[in-house]
C-alpha cells in the first residue's frame, strides 16, 4: 500500500496484489495521506473477504503501528531504507564510519535479519562513542556533530523489526514497494500526454487504470 499524488493538492491511495500486480482498492486523497486511509483500505478489504497476508509499506510509523495492532505483519520497503540511507549518508561518504555503514546497508537485500543485526551492533562498539560527540553551536545550544550519521543508524535500528519480514514467506511478500512505485510511474507518464486536461478527466483516465479496483465510498 502507498500513495501518490498528481498535484499539490490531490493524490490517491493504493493497495495492489502482490501475486498479480493488480490493483484491489484506490481512495481519492485531498492532502496527505493519513492513518485513517489506511484503516479504511484494511477494513474495507476485509470486508470484502480478503485475508491481508502481510502489508509492504514505505515506513509511515503510525500507518506501520495501526496495521500491527491488527494483526497484519509489516514489511518496511528496503529500497524507501536504502533512499534514507544514501540521502543522510550520500552516495560516496568521505568519514570511515560513514563508509562502513552505507556497506552494511547495502547488504540489506542479500542478507538476513540476525547478520544483519549483528553487523550493526559491531559497527555501534566501533563508533559509539564518535556517534555522541556533540558541540556546541552559536546560540549555546548543544548538537550531535553527526547528526545524519545518527539518523542513518538509528533509522536501521527502529526499522530492523519489519526489514526482513518477507523472509517469513519470500513466495508471498515482497522487499520492497517497488511494483507499486512502477505502476505510479506508468499512470503518470500516461496522464502527460493530457497535459493541460482537467482534474475531471485525469480522474477519469485513471480510473480506468484501476478498472475492477474496489473504489471507496464508490465516488
Amino acid at each position: 500500500m502507498d500513495a501518490t499524488y498528481f498535484g499539490r493538492t490531490w493524490g490517491v491511495l493504493v493497495a495492489m496484489d502482490a501475486h498479480d500486480g493488480s490493483v484491489v482498492y484506490y481512495a481519492w486523497l485531498a492532502g496527505t495521506e493519513r492513518i485513517a486511509d489506511y484503516r479504511a483500505a484494511v477494513d474495507t478489504l476485509e470486508g470484502l473477504g480478503y485475508v491481508i497476508q502481510a502489508a509492504v509499506i514505505d515506513g509511515r510509523r503510525g500507518v506501520r503501528e495501526m496495521l500491527l495492532a491488527t494483526g497484519i505483519p509489516v514489511q518496511h520497503c528496503q529500497f524507501h531504507q536504502l533512499q534514507t540511507i544514501t540521502q543522510c549518508l550520500t552516495r560516496n561518504p568521505k568519514l570511515p564510519a560513514n563508509q562502513e555503514l552505507r556497506l552494511i546497508a547495502l547488504t540489506l537485500t542479500r542478507t538476513d535479519r540476525a547478520t544483519f543485526a549483528a553487523q550493526l551492533a559491531a559497527w555501534h562498539a566501533r563508533h559509539g562513542e564518535w556517534l555522541k560527540e556533540r558541540y556546541r553551536d552559536e546560540a549555546g545550544h548543544l548538537r550531535y556533530r553527526h547528526a545524519r550519521t545518527r539518523r542513518a543508524y538509528f533509522s536501521l535500528v527502529h526499522k530492523l523489526e519489519h526489514l526482513f519480514t518477507y523472509q517469513l514467506n519470500p513466495s508471498a511478500i515482497p522487499n520492497t514497494t517497488n511494483r507499486l512505485d512502477g505502476k505510479f510511474g506508468v499512470w503518470k507518464t500516461a496522464l502527460k500526454s493530457h497535459r493541460g486536461c482537467s482534474k475531471s478527466l485525469k480522474t477519469k483516465l485513471l480510473r480506468s487504470f484501476f478498472s475492477g479496483a474496489t473504489e471507496r465510498n464508490g465516488n
